[in-house]
């Protein structure tokens, strides 16, 4: 009987020793929680890309609302939001929602472009790790009114499109605007030109051919184009 537990216990330090010295796995590692500070590259934690967080809308009311898809492996999401000059001035922290996406709304002002980054998160007993913060995304709250336009019709049977562009002054991290046409709302857009603030801009052909007055309508499309290398999520349309 002695010599039997011997044996036993000779062989239960045995699997000790070689549980100790099992290789842990990159996601075992990365699953370790430290407090306040960037995860590992390790991390078992999703990357929030741009499909993760979108405008919902085109900011109304001093207001930019955005549409938030929180992975099922983490927190939640938190949106950072930036001014034109790139200082960080919110933050919203988004959690996982029954229907699938959340809402985060941010107080903005007319005419000045901001930035949107997004940053999964993960917190365990009161330490939070972050994941990988994403591309920032850009947006500008238009104020249309300010984009006069009108048809002016001649004596041809033609007719050409005259938009006045707003003065550089009202805006704040715009740079230019450019202009596309098509003649669906949604798809099929072409480039007609860039145009600096303050500048008036009369259309009378697309494409090498002049419009003619019953049977020419397009949509033309505003794209403003920002002090920094982020392409603009929102515009204004002007049909005519």
């Amino acid at each position: 009987m002695k010599k039997f537990t011997k044996i036993f216990a000779f062989a239960m330090a045995l699997m000790m020793v070689f549980a100790l010295q099992a290789p842990v796995s990159a996601a075992e590692k990365g699953a370790v929680i430290e407090a306040g500070v960037e995860a590992p590259e390790a991390t078992v934690m999703t990357d929030v890309t741009k499909d993760y967080f979108a405008l919902n809308s085109y900011p109304s009311n001093n207001t930019a609302s955005f549409k938030v898809v929180v992975p099922y492996d983490v927190s939640g999401v938190q949106l950072r939001l930036y001014n034109y000059k790139g200082k960080q001035i919110a933050y919203k922290n988004v959690e996982p929602s029954y229907g699938g996406y959340s809402y985060a709304n941010f107080n903005i002002k007319k005419n000045q472009a901001y930035y949107v980054r997004a940053i999964s998160y993960i917190t365990v007993n009161g330490q939070t790790t972050y994941g990988t913060l994403s591309s920032p995304r850009a947006f500008v709250n238009l104020n249309r009114k300010a984009f006069k336009s009108k048809t002016q019709y001649l004596n041809n049977n033609t007719k050409r499109f005259i938009i006045k562009i707003p003065k550089k002054a009202k805006f704040k991290g715009i740079k230019s605007f450019t202009i596309y046409m098509s003649k669906k709302k949604d798809t099929g857009y072409k480039k007609y030109k860039k145009v600096k603030p303050g500048t008036t801009v009369t259309i009378s052909s697309f494409k090498k051919k002049k419009f003619k007055t019953a049977k020419d309508f397009y949509y033309i499309k505003i794209v403003p184009n920002l002090t920094k290398k982020v392409s603009s999520d929102t515009y204004v349309y002007v049909y005519q």
